[in-house]
């Protein structure tokens, strides 16, 4: 039993010699690989090297440690407060040679003081603790606190970025980035440094940013959303990107607002202190009252001035003194020129026609106006008038007053004026009507003419001192036009038309009641046409006597030979209106 366990203790004490003989082996092998990468890496000039990816299509700079496992304890130490435990997202390596990409080595400009120490204090010592994992830590960290010299992995962009805007478009090549608590001016500067831009930082500018890009952005994107984040603003000079608070961005702002106002409002003052100018200015078309309304916003304002403009109307000579500045003053003549035109003229010719019923239907027949016959007259639209027997006529406008029958206003268009005459003239001759008036008016364009034919009735009145007196009436026929030329040779026509007669049916103390019969209407006549108005009746009774000769004067029978009867005549007013455009040379 004795030997037996003595065989077992031994055979286990021999396996724990094994073991213990091939783990410092190992240990042997490790540190001299670690001590041969460190002298590889301490070969370089620089504790920093920059490569260019070669094999990829997006040629990202890589910024990458070339080992440096060891820095002095107290310096990294002091590196890591300042930079908090930020972490860069680069591609950083223990050894240059183990990288997948080629590499291009450069010389980069000597750095700070600070960063030099710990350069060399990494190209002095190394530490039993360095591997892969700790290289990569002690890279990142140091990348955070080389404020003005770190080379970060990014796709850099030369590109200019603006003040923050709303659906903005980035064109800076993409960066990833993590910080953790980092201060927020070495994360600008190193932005800036991506950005190949200067940065300058305002003092005002602190604090501290945590910040997680693991998707590639666009370095200017990610220089946005930093400021928008620490409520931070950006104005680009030239190369150099400043970087303020928004309160000092606003400040500056405003100054130069004010300053730009300030320059205006000198300018401005310099100029108002110059003498004003006078000048008569004469209107020819226009009622310079009229222009005054127009020009008197368009005056320089006062204030400033050393006495302040004015504008004068002259009503005698139909002028305007107008006192501005010079360059304001020849403003103001320039839109009196335009304003100031000759107003075109309307030649208005009308036909006043009293005829009988039976004339009027035969003449209604050669116009194409009843019937359905066409002829060189025309009547645009037909339609049925209440109150007339039979027939239709031009387009019915009911009178605003009693119309007889219960007649409306009738109006059509006739084109061919040589023809009319003609037919007008043939019935003054066969005694179916006259012609009452025939009178011309010119008005200008916009402007109405108003003509009136008829007589006034007197009637005797008493005053309220009992003083007998006679005062007048009229018993006109009143026409009232408003043309409008058109662009087009065309011309608007606001016509009203009224008929006023007394009405000894109906008398008051012996005064006769006035039967006014009125008619308003808006028309569309082309230059030189003709359009007609009718429905305007008038109504006379006459007491006829009719007697046998000889047997109607014997006494106590002559009744037998007489006969006594009310005869009704129904006449038609029609007035005829020829609106012509007046030419410059007629």
């Amino acid at each position: 039993m004795y030997s037996t366990r003595g065989f077992y203790r031994l055979k286990t004490q021999v396996k724990a010699i094994l073991i213990l003989f091939l783990c410092c082996q190992a240990s042997a092998c490790g540190l001299s690989n670690r001590k041969a990468a460190n002298s590889t890496a301490l070969k370089s000039p620089s504790n920093w090297e920059i490569s260019k990816g070669k094999n990829t299509s997006t040629s990202p700079w890589q910024a990458k440690m070339s080992g440096a496992a060891a820095v002095d304890p107290p310096k990294q130490q002091a590196a890591a407060e300042g930079a908090g435990s930020s972490k860069a997202a680069v591609s950083v390596s223990s050894n240059p040679l183990l990288s997948p990409e080629p590499i291009v080595e450069r010389d980069i400009p000597p750095e700070p003081t600070f960063e030099r120490d710990i350069v060399r204090s990494a190209s002095s010592r190394t530490t039993s603790r360095a591997d892969s994992v700790g290289a990569n830590r002690m890279s990142k960290a140091f990348a955070s606190a080389s404020s003005d010299s770190d080379k970060i992995q990014t796709k850099a962009s030369s590109s200019t970025p603006s003040t923050p805007v709303s659906e903005k478009v980035y064109r800076g090549k993409p960066i990833s980035l993590d910080f953790q608590d980092a201060d927020i001016r070495s994360v600008l500067r190193i932005i800036g440094e991506v950005s190949n831009h200067n940065m300058v930082i305002d003092p005002d500018v602190k604090g501290r940013v945590t910040v997680t890009l693991q998707n590639p952005v666009p370095w200017d994107q990610a220089l946005d959303i930093i400021l928008k984040t620490n409520q931070l603003a950006m104005r680009m000079e030239g190369n150099i990107i400043r970087i303020e608070t928004q309160r000092t961005f606003q400040q500056e702002e405003d100054a130069a607002v004010k300053a730009i106002q300030a320059k205006q409002m000198a300018e401005q003052a310099q100029k108002n202190s110059r003498p004003l100018k006078t000048e008569i200015i004469s209107v020819n078309y226009a009622q310079a009252s009229k222009l005054k309304e127009q020009i008197s916003p368009m005056l320089t304002d006062p204030k400033g001035l050393q006495e302040p403009s004015s504008i004068i109307v002259d009503e005698r000579t139909n002028s305007l003194i107008i006192k501005d500045l010079p360059e304001n003053l020849a403003k103001i003549k320039e839109v009196l020129a335009k304003l100031d035109r000759e107003t075109p003229q309307v030649m208005i010719e009308t036909r006043i026609v009293e005829t009988n019923k039976s004339y009027l239907k035969e003449l209604g027949i050669r116009w194409g106006g009843g019937y359905g016959r066409q002829t060189n007259y025309r009547f645009p639209r037909t339609i049925d008038i209440s109150g007339i027997r039979g027939g239709t006529y031009a387009v019915n406008l009911p009178n605003k007053g009693d119309v007889f029958g219960g007649v409306g206003l009738n109006l059509g268009h006739i084109n061919n004026l040589i023809q009319l005459n003609i037919e007008l003239e043939s019935m003054e001759s066969q005694g179916k009507g006259r012609i009452i008036s025939n009178p011309r008016i010119a008005t200008l364009d916009n402007e109405k003419a108003e003509i009136k034919s008829g007589s006034q009735i007197p009637y005797p009145s008493v005053d309220k001192e009992g003083n007998p007196s006679t005062n007048f009436v009229d018993a006109v026929i009143r026409l009232g036009v408003t043309p409008h030329i058109t662009p087009n040779d065309y011309i608007t026509l606001e016509i009203e038309a009224d008929k006023s007669e007394p009405n000894w049916a109906q008398t008051v103390n012996g005064v006769p009641a006035i039967t006014t019969r009125t008619a308003t209407t808006k028309l569309i006549v082309k230059d030189g046409d003709t359009t007609v108005i009718g429905g305007l009746y008038q109504r006379t009774q006459q007491q006829n006597e009719q007697r046998v000769p000889w047997f109607a004067n014997i006494p106590g029978l002559g009744w037998l030979f007489r006969s006594q009867g009310a005869v009704e005549k129904y006449d038609e007013l029609l007035i005829f209106i020829t609106p012509r455009i007046v030419k410059k040379n007629s």
